[in-house]
């Protein structure tokens, strides 16, 4: 009864709210929450701490939230693959591009340089049990993530530059996942394992079976948009392949965000539904996003009855992770400039060196549950933690164009 009860205040309380958002104007810094759905992870929080898994109506409630992470998880990675149409990257241009990953690469390398130097603090306060490898590749692809769209707090009256419009196309997303997919076989702890009985051995029997099973999942999901008008049907018949392709990953211990970008990747570019499929996923994640922040926050408000996080550690991990990427991006950005002669101002340098991030850093971050061995999960909880911080950053917004000419 105190449950039910609890539900019903928690979506009395959700759609009160909703309503004063549509009636009132916000205060910046308040919408910026409310677009990041950091709401949604205190709701999940309060509900883990007031009903811990160690009682026993809700120990069956935990098997369920894995699963369903698990999926969640694979359906970002899909989403992220929707966005990568190679031909629109190819509309976006080779500059542009190129000047992209000039900002990327002095990010990655920060990141690595920083746990290569903070080794041992992995292990002792952050609960990290074995394979510092892969923890190493998921905080690099966490760091090169960002946030799109981009509503965070600025000074007023200031707009985004038309030159700078490339930085609204998640390229930064697309790469984190390239490259956690491409590296993950090379830094996986059990490559050899069992399908049926066909033996998977080696970093390329790992390879093409994730390739493989990331190909039947596209192609079930292509079957499913084009064989379903109801666009509801579809969704629901295309999240239940996902919850399968996040089953089929749990024995090898695949990554479900990369078997899900890749499956992305090949539906985006080889299906004639191209705009059906991604307007739907698109609304999809109104509805999938706040499940999976609600989650999210169950586990850190209570994870077995245990302190999901060590108190300490915390801040200064969320802190580090956000400068090492801001000096990373600020570094990247100057050379940038340097090379392709783009005019920006001190105010478009601090816009773009501390572009936030969103639910794609979030999900890298959880992917880690299912990929490491935790004595606790200060690491993950630290993560979340820099996301939300970066989103309230007050970014002084670069000053418009003077000129309709200007580059």
């Amino acid at each position: 009864m105190p449950f039910i009860l609890c539900l019903v205040v928690s979506f009395g309380v959700f759609f009160a709210g909703q309503k004063m958002f549509r009636r009132l104007q916000p205060n910046p810094f308040l919408d910026s929450l409310r677009l990041g759905k950091s709401h949604y992870l205190l709701l999940g929080v309060v509900v883990g701490i007031f009903f811990p898994e160690t009682e026993p109506i809700f120990r069956p409630f935990e098997a369920l939230r894995y699963n369903f992470l698990g999926a969640i998880l694979l359906w970002f990675g899909l989403q992220t693959g929707l966005s990568t149409d190679f031909q629109i990257l190819r509309t976006v241009g080779f500059p542009a591009l190129t000047s992209q990953a000039v900002i990327i690469i002095p990010t990655a390398i920060f990141t690595i340089l920083a746990v290569l130097a903070s080794g041992s603090i992995l292990y002792r306060h952050l609960g990290l049990v074995e394979n510092l490898p892969l923890a190493i590749l998921l905080l690099t692809a966490f760091a090169i993530t960002v946030r799109i769209p981009e509503p965070i707090v600025r000074w007023p009256n200031r707009a985004m530059p038309a030159h700078a419009q490339i930085q609204n196309h998640p390229i930064g997303n697309i790469t984190a996942l390239v490259l956690f997919t491409i590296a993950f076989p090379f830094v996986a702890q059990d490559p050899i394992f069992y399908f049926l009985d066909l033996p998977i051995i080696g970093t390329m029997g790992y390879t093409l079976f994730m390739i493989g099973l990331s190909i039947v999942g596209g192609i079930a999901l292509d079957f499913t948009f084009r064989s379903q008008i109801s666009g509801v049907k579809a969704l629901s018949l295309a999240f239940g392949v996902a919850i399968t392709l996040f089953g089929l990953c749990q024995t090898p211990g695949l990554p479900a965000l990369s078997v899900g970008f890749l499956a992305g990747v090949w539906l985006v570019n080889t299906t004639v539904a191209k705009r059906e499929v991604i307007e739907s996923a698109a609304r999809a994640n109104d509805i999938i996003e706040p499940i999976f922040y609600v989650l999210l926050g169950t586990i850190i408000g209570g994870f077995g009855g245990a302190p999901f996080f060590h108190f300490a550690p915390l801040f200064p991990l969320a802190i580090i992770l956000i400068l090492v990427r801001g000096m990373g991006r600020t570094i990247g950005l100057t050379i940038s400039q340097a090379t392709w002669q783009m005019p920006e101002t001190w105010r478009e340098l601090l816009a773009l060196s501390w572009h936030p991030q969103g639910t794609i850093g979030v999900a890298v971050g959880v992917q880690a549950l299912y990929l490491l061995q935790f004595e606790h999960h200060t690491l993950i909880a630290g993560l979340a933690l820099a996301v939300l911080l970066g989103q309230v950053i007050l970014i002084p917004s670069p000053t418009p164009p003077t000129s309709p000419n200007r580059d």
